[in-house]
């Protein structure tokens, strides 16, 4: 770092406040090594004869600075105590780190009206600061600055006005941005600042198909969150997405930031390591070379806004599959069933099989290949049977342990063959009686009867005739029973 060893106490001429124009040049300086810059601010006149310069100077290679131009002399003309080099022993170190942060925020603002408003309320911040401390930072010749009461009770309009060249400044925007300064620089203390991975060690079930998990990254200043922190992936771990390591996105105001990322493999560890860089330096004090009237006139405290990596590392892990294998067996004969039969793994629905998980199929040796699954419960469903068996309609449910394998075993039975039955002789109609054929005409049948003409119906009429006669005799019999049966 390269300090300043000789600025100007030039002041910045400006028009009436408000104005949008600026003048192009500002009060500049260069260090010793030839290094130029810039500063950003105006002249104040604080007590009734104390005149400062308050404001930045930025170094031309970017590093912003508070540039504090005051008589910081005593009223002898006595060096105040400060070493040229090195923050004053008196100062604590939490001073030091509101110094720092000052820095870090304001030392580098652009050259406008309100630019310069915040660069001098931030000057005059760190000379209370000091104060603070119990560093007497008297005015000219011994004048008494109420800087302790100023940043704990306020700066009261027109504590400060505008000088020189900057007589006309308006300085009730200074007031203000002092007081809110003085406010917020109280939550910066010197805890040192860290980043850790929320959700960092967790275990998942087992996934067949890796879902999207989310870290969330926390940076923090001891136990205060830190905003506005940018975090990055610095490498990653089985992760599909994203591909390559980037930007994980800028702190809110919890200190949070989330890394969202999808495994590539099911069941391995997965997870990123992380960066992020904060603002943690601190000041340096030194005085130069310059005097007014044989006397130190100045002294800068001047911070470089540096950097301090800060890494952490975070990943899941997920427990082992449970691995299924189903086996296909001939109840009769409990062997392996050579011929393929096909079954739907279902999830469980309330006691009863739900969503399909997957299809698999047995081989020749009668199992199948193994299924790896989340542990929980499952229903194997045979959806198609070997040829020439039985399909099991009935569901069978597993109980899926992470890291057991079980194989599990279906019965089926042989579609029985049909026993063959003898055909039925049908029974033998009894043959017919056939009636005679006619005589032919002219000749005699044997008997010496002529033939007549018309049908030949005596032998009818004497089976009729037969029949009269018995059912007339068996009449007269019952008759004569009853009639016998009658008498006394």
């Amino acid at each position: 770092m390269k300090r300043l060893s000789a600025i100007g106490a030039t002041a910045v001429v400006v028009g009436v406040v408000g104005a949008t124009v600026l003048p192009a040049t500002a009060a500049s300086a260069e260090d010793r090594e030839g290094h130029k810059g810039r500063a950003v601010g105006w002249h104040l006149r604080t007590g009734k004869h104390t005149a400062m310069w308050t404001g930045t100077h930025v170094l031309d290679n970017g590093s912003p600075a508070l540039c504090l131009d005051l008589a910081w002399y005593g009223p002898d003309g006595t060096d105040n105590g400060y070493k040229k080099t090195g923050a004053p022993s008196e100062l604590t170190k939490d001073t030091q780190a509101r110094l720092a942060a000052l820095a870090a925020k304001y030392g580098k603002l652009p050259d406008d009206v309100k630019g310069r408003n915040t660069t001098a309320a931030a000057s005059l911040l760190t000379w209370a600061l000091a104060a603070h401390d119990g560093i007497d930072e008297n005015g000219y010749n011994g004048e008494k600055i109420p800087w302790q009461t100023w940043l704990t009770k306020g700066m009261p309009k027109g504590a400060i006005a505008g000088y020189g060249a900057d007589a006309k400044v308006d300085t009730a925007p200074i007031v203000a941005e002092f007081n809110q300064l003085r406010t917020e620089i109280q939550k910066v203390d010197d805890a040192p600042y860290t980043l850790s991975v929320e959700g960092s060690g967790k275990t998942f079930p087992y996934e067949r198909t890796p879902e999207e998990k989310a870290l969330t990254l926390k940076v923090a200043q001891g136990d205060k969150p830190a905003a506005d922190v940018h975090v990055k992936t610095t490498g990653l771990t089985n992760v599909a997405e994203p591909k390559t390591p980037g930007e994980v996105g800028t702190t809110d105001a919890k200190g949070e930031a989330t890394f969202r990322f999808t495994p590539d493999k099911p069941g391995t560890k997965t997870g990123a390591k992380f960066g992020a860089e904060v603002s943690v330096n601190t000041p340096t004090f030194w005085h130069t070379d310059r005097t007014v009237h044989g006397k130190p006139m100045q002294r800068l405290i001047y911070f470089v806004a540096e950097q301090k990596p800060l890494t952490a590392a975070g990943e899941i892990a997920f427990q082992p599959p449970a691995i299924v294998i189903t086996e296909k067996k001939d109840r009769a004969t409990g062997k392996a069933v050579s011929t393929p039969a096909t079954y739907e793994i279902h999830a469980d629905d309330k006691g009863a099989p739900g969503k399909v998980i997957t299809t698999v199929t047995t081989g020749k040796d009668g199992k199948s290949q193994p299924v790896d699954l989340p542990a929980g419960t499952y229903w194997l469903v045979e959806t198609k049977a070997p040829e020439g068996y039985q399909i099991d309609k009935e569901p069978k449910r597993i109980e899926a342990k992470s890291g057991e394998q079980q194989v599990i075993t279906v019965w089926d039975n042989v579609v029985p063959t049909p026993t063959p039955t003898p055909p039925s002789t049908p029974p033998a109609t009894p043959e017919q009686p056939q009636p005679k054929p006619p005589a032919p005409a002219g000749v005699v049948p044997s008997g010496g009867q002529l033939a007549r003409t018309g049908t030949n119906s005596t032998p009818y009429l004497a089976a009729g005739a037969a029949a009269l006669v018995l059912t007339g005799g068996g009449a007269l019999a019952l008759a004569r029973r009853r009639k016998a049966a009658d008498r006394p």
